[in-house]
């Protein structure tokens, strides 16, 4: 089933077109929030596309009542359904139907900010050797209460100077993984294999640590530090059980070892250093130690690399659990 309109057809011709995709899974309580939050973003030619993965709640009507009830807002609207896939075939699909010259993902429980969506143009513009460009983020509650005004501080203890420097960026993402979806836009010459990196690798469980260490590998990824988007923790989405937490350790080593032999240097280097980190945690949470080993963790969360694993557990976990 699908639903598609066109509208705000004036004067956006010299505009490029922006396509924001949303894989959207049980968040009833949070896609009004989401698209309300497109609508005010202010970035006058926007696409929305969105696919709920298998939702079991009401997330697909009151979107499709939304967009029923805002004609014209956007230049372009897209929503559809399918049996639950999973992120990463959720995601390619989203690329495959969108037609805008820049791509920017967002889970139906976030939101943009205002002006993020042109300063990360701006950036690209500034930056052809870039094939996407992230931002920072504030984090909000499930009341959209912002609990952090520093996301990827907060998330990961990140370094923004570190960041800011192409020197260093690699090194930095590589040791302090913090980058939640909502604040990567990428040029659509970023999915494709001649041209970019490609699309989102199906045989992982979740998308994004991957496809960043495929950019790093091109020096194709920059950065700004301004907040682009809201990124929600709640409840919901920090709750895993065994056989989740195997997966979560599984992709990220099958991440790192993928792209090891791409990257030089010092990153190289440092990727060593935590692929070995990886697979001991794939090691320690498939023994009987597991719940010590949880526990442990919990005492570790000062340490940067570790410090992600609520936003890992976001994604994987209360988007699309295809397990």
């Amino acid at each position: 089933m699908s639903i598609n309109s066109l509208g705000n057809n004036a004067s956006t011709i010299l505009i490029p077109l922006v396509s924001i995709i949303v894989p959207m899974y049980n968040h009833a309580q949070y896609i009004e929030n989401t698209l309300e939050s497109f609508a005010s973003e202010g970035y006058p030619n926007l696409e929305i596309i969105i696919l709920d993965d298998g939702s079991k709640d009401s997330s697909f009507s009151i979107a499709e009542k939304w967009i029923q009830n805002h004609p014209n807002t956007f230049k372009n609207v897209i929503l559809q359904r399918q049996e639950n896939q999973g992120i990463t075939k959720t995601l390619n699909t989203l690329v495959k139907l969108s037609s805008g010259s820049y791509i920017t993902m967002v889970a139906s429980d976030d939101e943009l900010l205002p002006g993020g969506i042109q300063f990360r143009i701006a950036a690209l513009n500034n930056r052809p050797d870039w094939l996407s460009v992230f931002g920072n983020c504030v984090i909000i509650d499930s009341a959209n209460v912002v609990t952090s005004n520093d996301g990827l501080k907060k998330l990961g203890n990140s370094n923004s100077k570190a960041l800011l420097n192409d020197h260093l960026r690699a090194k930095e993402l590589i040791l302090r993984w913090s980058v939640p979806g909502p604040v990567l836009l990428s040029r659509r010459e970023a999915f494709n294999e001649e041209t970019g990196v490609g699309l989102y690798d199906t045989e992982l469980f979740f998308e994004d640590r991957d496809f960043y260490l495929r950019l790093l590998a091109k020096n194709a990824l920059g950065f700004i530090n301004l907040p682009v988007a809201a990124y929600r923790l709640h409840g919901k989405n920090t709750i895993l059980n065994k056989k989740q937490m195997v997966r979560v350790y599984q992709t990220i080593l099958k991440s790192e070892e993928k792209n090891l032999d791409q990257i030089q240097g010092i990153e190289r280097k440092s990727l060593e250093f935590i692929l070995q980190i990886s697979r001991n945690n794939v090691i320690r949470c498939t023994q009987p130690i597991f719940p010590a080993f949880i526990a442990t963790l919990k005492l570790l969360t000062l340490i940067p690399y570790h410090g992600v694993l609520k936003y890992i557990f976001d994604v994987t976990v209360s988007r699309t659990p295809k397990f």
